[in-house]
């Protein structure tokens, strides 16, 4: 199979190359800014060896694999960076994609399948304008390692999923340290990223709420209390985080949750945590003293405890 290598600089880059560079030169427009207007026919082969001499980079390819014809109509002119994004974005219709080899400064166009395998593993750098990788993005498709800091690699994994090409992209998690390595066209990568800086976020801090129980048992304020979040939870598809469990003395809900959820909470338990009607009953007291009648009540029945009669009822003599 015929393989070749195009050279942007230096001697090596005559003869062929160089005739490309004359014939294209007349029929594609080039500014003083070394900027360039496409506007008809092209092969893969030709726009690939445009984009080598505009870049200064070497390319290598199998000539078979590049006969396909495109039409580009631009109505702008491209610097050398825009028209190597568009060439990735026509490769990739055609099923290839431009890889850097391990150990290797050329480009290399290879099939999409096999792009995975090819291309080296690179490192994403922070710019200002988001990440890039570390070859400074002449790979179409490329291999890069990101890290999820402070959530589970396994659960970034999944979510990045989605954001991948159904065929050509990967995604692993690598190690113990939340190394990450995803594998696809450059444009996906980049959503990829993107989509792992939203995710991987601190998890928030844990508050713990000493919630009193006034008129209820703590255990039967917290089954009353996490029956009614189960129902929220189901009817706005939306989890209150938290978790509620009752002391040993009864007496109090003790409640573990975000900061942000805790007022919510709070607010539930003290819907449920209410005194039952208060009613009147009149007694008619034969053979003791009134008054001692209402101190030996008032002494055997009060109690102070959750249920108890408490401070909740009261003897009028």
């Amino acid at each position: 199979m015929e393989s070749r290598v195009r050279r942007a600089i230096g001697i090596a880059f005559v003869t062929a190359a160089c005739a490309f560079g004359q014939r294209t030169a007349a029929q594609t427009p080039s500014s003083p800014s070394g900027a360039v207007r496409l506007n008809r026919e092209v092969t893969l082969q030709q726009l690939v060896d445009l984009c080598a001499a505009q870049g200064e980079f070497e390319v290598e390819y199998s000539a078979p694999d590049l006969v396909a014809k495109v039409t580009i109509r631009v109505a702008t002119e491209l610097s050398g960076e825009e028209l190597w994004t568009l060439t990735n974005e026509v490769l990739a219709s055609n099923g290839l994609a431009s890889v850097r080899r391990p150990g290797s400064r050329i480009v290399s166009i290879v099939k999409a399948g096999e792009a995975a395998a090819a291309a080296r593993v690179e490192r994403a750098e922070a710019t200002g304008n988001g990440e890039r990788t570390s070859d400074g993005g002449l790979g179409g498709y490329q291999s890069v390692v990101l890290r999820s800091r402070h959530r589970d690699p396994k659960e970034m994994v999944e979510a990045i999923k989605q954001v991948l090409s159904k065929q050509t992209g990967a995604v692993v998690p690598v190690g113990d340290g939340g190394l990450i390595l995803v594998s696809d066209y450059a444009a996906r990568i980049e959503q990829a990223s993107y989509l792992l800086s939203l995710l991987d976020v601190p998890a928030a801090e844990a508050v713990v709420e000493m919630v009193p129980a006034k008129y209820v048992k703590a255990q039967e304020l917290v089954t009353a209390v996490t029956g009614a979040v189960a129902a929220r939870d189901e009817a706005t598809k939306s989890k209150l985080r938290g978790k509620p469990i009752a002391s040993i003395d009864g007496a109090t809900v003790i409640l573990t949750a975000p900061a942000s959820d805790i007022s919510t909470w709070v607010s539930l338990f003290a819907a449920f945590d209410r005194p039952p009607a208060s009613t009147t009953e009149s007694y008619l007291v034969r053979g003791f003293a009134l008054d001692e009648v209402s101190q030996l009540i008032e002494s055997s029945c009060r109690d102070s405890g959750p249920q108890g009669s408490g401070s909740r009822w009261k003897v009028v003599v």
